[in-house]
């Protein structure tokens, strides 16, 4: 994968760390969200990211109206969590509202995202460790392009994988749910 495209092969093998991690007792979600975020910053600090941000500066030359503007090069590693949390709503979520193709793909695609996250987390005791996986494989990968990414355009495009895996689970979480209530009942 590493050889195809290097942030895939780093999507995976983070994914495949955090998913060892998340099937040791000891961390819980709130654990892993905790060295999530601590190894993003760690990773800022050290300067690890530094290429990623080299390739996000390209985008503040397109004057398309579609770029956030959000420089994480050479900033505080706090200013830089801070930041890459609005790249990551602005981005991944759909957030930035600028026009009223935005607003359509906020509607159409961001809302379904976003309530399928949250039935994911609600629902988080019927995930399969395939599905564990992929959450956190899409969760890597999506860190990773909205950290190298500044266009709301190339976002529309990139997400679309990370929506399609948020979808497919929160569907076989909603079919397992289902069954398990059918089989409750009888």
């Amino acid at each position: 994968m590493i050889e195809w495209r290097i942030y895939l092969g780093f999507s995976l093998l983070f994914a495949v760390i955090f998913y060892k991690l998340s099937t040791v007792r000891f961390f819980s979600m709130y654990k892993i969200i905790m060295i999530y975020i601590l190894l993003l910053g760690a990773f800022h600090y050290f300067g690890l990211f530094d290429q990623l941000f080299k390739y996000r500066e390209t985008f503040a030359h397109i004057n398309a109206g579609s770029t956030l503007g959000v420089n994480l090069f050479n900033v505080e590693t706090i200013k830089f969590l801070f930041l890459a949390i609005y790249s990551v709503l602005s981005q991944l979520f759909g957030l930035y509202i600028i026009s009223m193709g935005a607003l359509f793909l906020f509607i159409t695609e961001s809302i379904p995202f976003i309530f399928g996250v949250i039935y994911i987390v609600r629902n988080r005791i019927y995930l399969t460790d395939f599905e564990r996986f992929l959450l956190l494989f899409s969760l890597v990968y999506a860190t990773i392009w909205c950290l190298a990414n500044d266009n709301l355009g190339t976002a529309v495009r990139i997400r679309m994988f990370n929506y399609i895996a948020i979808l497919i689970v929160a569907g076989a979480l909603y079919i397992k749910k289902k069954e398990s209530e059918i089989l409750c009942v009888e």
